[in-house]
């Protein structure tokens, strides 16, 4: 079944001291905890969320589709999702695992300014592998460290506690990751840290800003600068980690919505619909048309528990 508008499942942005932090477990799981909730919306179809996501499998297979990739799920794996992904998750029966849902203001709030979400690795994955396999060594360090969060949760513990056991795994997965990406920079100098800025406005402003001068002028500096910047440290211009947002967004919709090409190409801020087929074939290969037949022969909504 195709949905008119993709499901997305928001935390409030009010009160994120209370509201910024849930513990789940798969309804696979072959001994439940009685105290600890399934995840309360419909997860059988492919959402999306404003909240990251950390689905921590301990036992299990299946199948994690992440913006149109698939990535099997195997023992002792983290999978990341971050906000505004859409992902779908098709466990097979007794898969044995849990979900941390979190918001970055959660984060943040308990943080104080001492450490940000975005300082660590994972923190956009745009262009990196979601994935961790986690080494027994380092699978049984989470195991404990899960059940002291099971514990605190279930003894309604105050936010700070949970916070605390958030920021232990944050910073543990985060070297984890580091190992895994060495590539990743030691030091983030002012470069990275504008293209970073860059990319939370484009987050922010890709329905309706399309042109790189308006980026700058909300970075206060020249578009000439902006692109250079970008281009040094991403290897990409400017304008096409724009247009790849664009694109991104026009895929999900296609995918997973009912919404007409003109309907989408209007979303997405196109006054003229021709303008947003010829700059999704420039970046496919393909009209949305195509792409939405060529999407319709691997749906991914194909008898999915709910998890």
């Amino acid at each position: 079944m195709v949905q008119h508008e993709i499901a997305r499942y928001n935390f409030s942005e009010h009160d994120v001291e209370h509201s910024g932090f849930k513990l789940y477990q798969l309804k696979t799981n072959d001994v439940p905890i009685l105290r600890i909730p399934h995840f309360p919306e419909k997860t059988s179809i492919p959402h999306a969320h404003n909240f990251y996501e950390v689905c921590i499998f301990m036992e299990g297979a299946g199948t994690h589709e992440i913006d149109f990739t698939p990535y099997p799920i195997h023992n002792n794996t983290v999978h990341i999702i971050t906000p505004g992904s859409v992902h779908l998750i098709k466990a097979c029966p007794k898969t044995k695992g849990y979900i941390i849902a979190f918001s970055a203001a959660f984060y943040d709030y308990f943080a104080q300014h001492q450490q940000k979400l975005s300082s660590f690795s994972f923190y956009s994955l745009t262009n990196s592998y979601p994935i961790i396999n986690l080494e027994p060594p380092v699978a049984s360090y989470i195991e404990n460290w899960l059940d002291n969060l099971i514990t605190d949760y279930i003894n309604q513990s105050p936010n700070l506690f949970l916070w605390a056991h958030l920021h232990l795994f944050l910073w543990k997965i985060h070297l984890i990751y580091n190992e895994l990406k060495p590539s990743f920079p030691v030091k983030i100098d002012a470069n990275v840290q504008l293209l970073e800025r860059f990319k939370q406005l484009i987050e922010q402003h890709f329905l309706e800003k399309h042109q790189v001068q308006e980026y700058a002028k909300l970075l206060f500096i020249s578009p000439s600068q902006l692109n250079r910047v970008v281009k040094k440290i991403s290897g990409y211009t400017a304008v096409e980690l724009i247009q790849d947002r664009i694109i991104l967004e026009a895929k999900r919709l296609l995918f997973f919505s009912e919404m007409t090409n003109q309907e989408i190409a209007f979303h997405l801020s196109f006054s003229d619909p021709s303008h947003f087929t010829k700059l999704f074939k420039n970046k496919t290969g393909m009209t949305p048309s195509e792409f939405k037949l060529h999407a319709k022969r691997f749906n991914v909504q194909q008898s999915v528990e709910e998890i």
